[in-house]
This record gives C-alpha cells, sequence and structure tokens, in this order.
C-alpha cells in the first residue's frame, strides 16, 4: 500500500483545509472549512484531531465517531465564546480489513473509488450540495462543470446543528485487489479535473502513477483558485 497526499493553500487567504493519514490505524480524512475565516480553519482542524485522537475507540462506527466529533465542537464554541458558526464538511474512510473499506462523507469533499482491472466497481460519492440536488432533478447537465448559482453544500459539521446518523452517505467497498485506488478531496482538487478523468489519468499508464500524481499535484498548485487537498491511496 503506498500513500500520497497534498494539501494547497490555492488563491484563498488562509488554509481552511485539513487532512489526515493515519496508516497505523488504517484511518484516512479531509476536512474543508466553510466559510472563508480562521472559524473554518478552527472547525476542520479540530474534527481531524478529534478523529485521530478517538477514532479507535469507535471501531467501524466512523458516523458515530463524526458526530461524537460534533458534539465536541460545539463545546468547543461555547468554551471559547464563539457564537457564529464555524463548519466544515468531512469526508472519511477506514479500512476494515486487507480488502475492504468504510467511507462516509458529509458536504462536498469527496471519496473516489477506481477498480484496476473491473471498472463497474468504480464509485464516485454524491455531493451534498445544491447543485448535486439540480443534477438529481434533471436541471444541469450531468457532464457540465458551469452552474448558473451560488454552489452551496447542504450537509456540513457544524457547532450550531448537530448531524444525524441518517444524515451520512456511507459505502463499503470490498473486495480491493492489487493496484486499485481510492482517493478522498476538497472539493478545491477537482477545479480543473472531474473525478471520472482523474480515474483515467492515473490507470492510463499504472507505472508511472507517481508522475501521474506529480502531475495532478502540480496542477492544483498552479491553478486552483479554492484551498486544494488530495490523498490517495494505492493497494
Amino acid at each position: 500500500m503506498t500513500i500520497y497526499s497534498f494539501s494547497h493553500q490555492g488563491k484563498k487567504k488562509t488554509q481552511e483545509d485539513a487532512i489526515l493519514s493515519f496508516q497505523e490505524q488504517n484511518i484516512f480524512a479531509i476536512c474543508d472549512g466553510v466559510g472563508g475565516s480562521s472559524q473554518g480553519a478552527l472547525a476542520s482542524t479540530f474534527i481531524i484531531d478529534f478523529v485521530k485522537n478517538y477514532g479507535q475507540s469507535f471501531g467501524n462506527n466512523i458516523e458515530n465517531l463524526l458526530i461524537e466529533a460534533s458534539k465536541g465542537l460545539e463545546q468547543l464554541s461555547i468554551n471559547e465564546g464563539i457564537w457564529t458558526e464555524m463548519a466544515t464538511t468531512v469526508v472519511i474512510a477506514k479500512m476494515i480489513d486487507d480488502a475492504t473499506i468504510i467511507t462516509s462523507h458529509l458536504g462536498d469533499s469527496k471519496f473516489m473509488y477506481f477498480s484496476y482491472l473491473d471498472e463497474s466497481k468504480n464509485f464516485i460519492s454524491k455531493d451534498h450540495s445544491l447543485k448535486e440536488e439540480f443534477k438529481s432533478a434533471g436541471l444541469v447537465n450531468q457532464d457540465n462543470r458551469s452552474f448558473p448559482f451560488k454552489n452551496m453544500i447542504t450537509k456540513y459539521i457544524s457547532n450550531h446543528k448537530l448531524p444525524n446518523i441518517t444524515d451520512f452517505d456511507s459505502t463499503i467497498i470490498s473486495g480491493i485487489k492489487p493496484n486499485d485506488l481510492f482517493i478522498l478531496c476538497s472539493d478545491g482538487a477537482l477545479e480543473h479535473i472531474t473525478p471520472t478523468d482523474l480515474g483515467k489519468l492515473f490507470f492510463e499508464n499504472i507505472l508511472q502513477i507517481d508522475k501521474k500524481w506529480l502531475y495532478f499535484d502540480n496542477l492544483c498548485k498552479d491553478l486552483s483558485k479554492d484551498n486544494a487537498s488530495c490523498l490517495m491511496v494505492k493497494f
């Protein structure tokens, strides 16, 4: 198993993404702070630290882990006298064994799984966002990047509203084989490439995956306007 990661500030004034690659516990996560302020950064960093410090106590119940992390964020805001909303998206993946992953997310931070031998097993999470709702309703072309309104996320972790277990979209990926990939990323990492094209990029020549990763890393570093963070695991 090989792990790749990057986190770039982009053109934004602050870095609100936080990333976790905790190989000892086989748990990986990315949070993208909401709000364009230091409070977004505080929210994302707090959730990542909570997952790292307490993740093992929850076993494979990653939804309850994130609910408890949300309660911790609420308590932090009370302790620090922060009454305005601080929020973050989250995507998390945990390896149950060498061939099985469980993943869950809130918001538009994304999980992707690409099978080297069987494309029918590929999986790309759906965002909790206004744009995704318009797509599902057939009001926006699925392949069209443009969106006529300001996109808004519809689910996230916040000190003002605790998520319910039903808010999470969770998936189990099983039967993982050598050369399969899973990817976690904030939305800023997908400004200039679609998730499907990202999978194609890495499988065009699997022997050059290090070079392909460097290309993707530099693409985000040079062109992303938003914070851009990504973590990839190759089996």
